[in-house]
Parts: C-alpha cells; sequence; structure tokens
C-alpha cells in the first residue's frame, strides 16, 4: 500500500481514531483490523464497483498523535479479486472476440471462395450453404466480436479510472473527519 495523504487535525489522537471509526461503520465498511489509536485497516466497496469509490478496496488509516493533535496517513489498494475479476474477464472476452473474428471469416471464405475451413460446418443448411442466413451470420458474429472488443477498450478505460482514482474514499472520509 502507498502512502496517499498525510493530514493533521486538530483532535486527540483517541477521539480522532473514535471519530474516524465512527465515520467508517456508518459508510459501512468492513473493518478488518484495528489497533486502537493507531490504526484501522477496512475493506470499502464490491467487485461490480466500476467508479474509483465503489470498487472493492482495502484502505489503511495510520494515526499518530502529536500532542493536542493527530496526523493520520491512509493508504488504499485495490482489491486483488477486483482486479483478478477484470483481467480474467478481459481475456475471457478477447478469447471469444478472437473466435468470433475466426468463425467470421471462416465462413465468408467458404461463401465467397469456396474454401473450407473449421468452421464452414456452421454455414451449411441441409448439406448445402444458405447464402443469405450464412451472410446474416458472418455480420452478426463479426458485430458480436466489435461489440466485445469495445467492451474490453471501455473495461480498461474503467480500470485505468478506478486505479488513478483508488484513494478517493479516503479523501472524502478525510475531509469529513475534518468538517
Amino acid at each position: 500500500m502507498k502512502d496517499l495523504t498525510e493530514e493533521t487535525f486538530p483532535l486527540p489522537i483517541e477521539q480522532a481514531y473514535e471519530k474516524l471509526k465512527g465515520i467508517l461503520l456508518r459508510e459501512k465498511c468492513e473493518i478488518i483490523e484495528e489497533k486502537s489509536a493507531e490504526y484501522i485497516l477496512i475493506r470499502q466497496g464490491s467487485l461490480d464497483g466500476f467508479l474509483p469509490r465503489s470498487a472493492k478496496k482495502m484502505v489503511k488509516f495510520h494515526l499518530y498523535g502529536q500532542g493536542a493533535e493527530t496526523k493520520i496517513t491512509t493508504s488504499t489498494e485495490i482489491a486483488s479479486d477486483w482486479t483478478n475479476l477484470t483481467v480474467l474477464g478481459n481475456i475471457a472476452a478477447a478469447v471469444l472476440a478472437g473466435v468470433l473474428f475466426s468463425i467470421a471469416s471462416d465462413i465468408e471464405n467458404y461463401v465467397e471462395q469456396g474454401k473450407t475451413g473449421f468452421w464452414t460446418w456452421l454455414a451449411t443448411a441441409y448439406g448445402y450453404p444458405d447464402r443469405q442466413r450464412t451472410i446474416f451470420m458472418v455480420n452478426f458474429t463479426r458485430a458480436l466480436a466489435i461489440f466485445l472488443t469495445l467492451m474490453i477498450v471501455v473495461e480498461i478505460l474503467i480500470a485505468i479510472y478506478v486505479y488513478r482514482g483508488k484513494d478517493k474514499f479516503a479523501q472524502e472520509t478525510l475531509h469529513t473527519l475534518r468538517h
């Protein structure tokens, strides 16, 4: 986990800790580990979250007493299962898009040039190709592959957005604590 922010609050460490814990519980965060007046490690967000605030993550708030004030540092890490789901989902979508492009290309070659391939059996209806259905199938299969490819691009953009803004929840929590 990388330190995100370091802020000082005009509260004794025990008060800052209790107020922070209250905010986190109101936000329905799952407290994973805590040591009173030293740190709180929470899990926040969910696997289906696609915004920096809603993606599943671990956030650690570390408190340091400085007389009548408290310094709090935060660090945030996107949960590995969120990352794995994103990566594996994109790999599966890429493989499926590749298969769909292969099917479309294979069938199109069969209809236009008579070249048989692995997927040409999909183009035949009762032993002979039905050109109209086959062209529809080629176009539909390509459209699905293009859709999947676009979804991969969108998912990559979402992942970049989430990783860049992963500290948003911690920043909002510290802002709430300040006010």
